[in-house]
């Protein structure tokens, strides 16, 4: 995963892709989105996301986490009110740990790895998870959160509060398999 986008560039990221967000916690705000101007995916390719961390309060804030999707993988509903499971794929270890400083108003938007459509990634070989099974990534509309376990200080102290977060929801749905690989648009972003 890159380094986050702070400060201007994640203002403008925000403004061009606007997440959903949860509601604030600890004076921060957690948020989802899909970077992209397209919302239907099919089977193979990945819905890609970005997870946006805004400070809600007045104080300049210390925020602290750990986000690796394979882990702690996105959750997804289906049309019928249905959470369909994602493999968790725990990594021995350590994981990158965030640690950014956020004034008031300000954001960070980090790369999230999305969400594979089904067993097999297109291209073949590409690193998969976290994805939904075939069975699961059945054409239709979804929703997706995030889930975050981070830690909240005021800068300048030396203690804040660790929680569990979970982002607002995006949409999105699944066409139905073309059979026909070069009909597959290209996916940016």
């Amino acid at each position: 995963q890159k380094d986050p986008l702070l400060v201007e560039e994640a203002a403008e990221r925000v403004k061009q892709f606007r997440p959903s967000f949860s509601k604030a916690q600890e004076g921060v705000e957690i948020g989802i989105t899909i970077p992209s101007d397209r919302k239907a995916f099919r089977e193979g390719e990945r819905v890609p996301l970005e997870l946006v961390i805004r400070n809600v309060s007045q104080k300049t804030l210390v925020v602290q986490h750990s986000l690796y999707p394979p882990e702690t993988p996105p959750t997804v509903i289906d049309a019928g009110g249905k959470q369909l499971s994602i493999e968790e794929i725990l990594l021995l270890g350590a994981n990158r740990r965030y640690k950014d400083i956020l004034k008031p108003n300000e954001v960070a938007v980090y790369r999230h790895m999305g969400l594979g459509l089904g067993e097999k990634p297109n291209p073949p070989g590409t690193f998969w998870h976290p994805f939904l099974k075939n069975a699961d990534a059945a054409a239709g509309k979804y929703r997706l959160s995030q889930e975050l376990y981070l830690t909240v200080r005021e800068e300048g102290h030396d203690t804040g509060m660790s929680f569990r977060a979970v982002s607002g929801e995006v949409a999105f749905e699944i066409e139905p398999a073309d059979q026909n690989p070069a009909h597959f648009p290209e996916i940016s972003g």
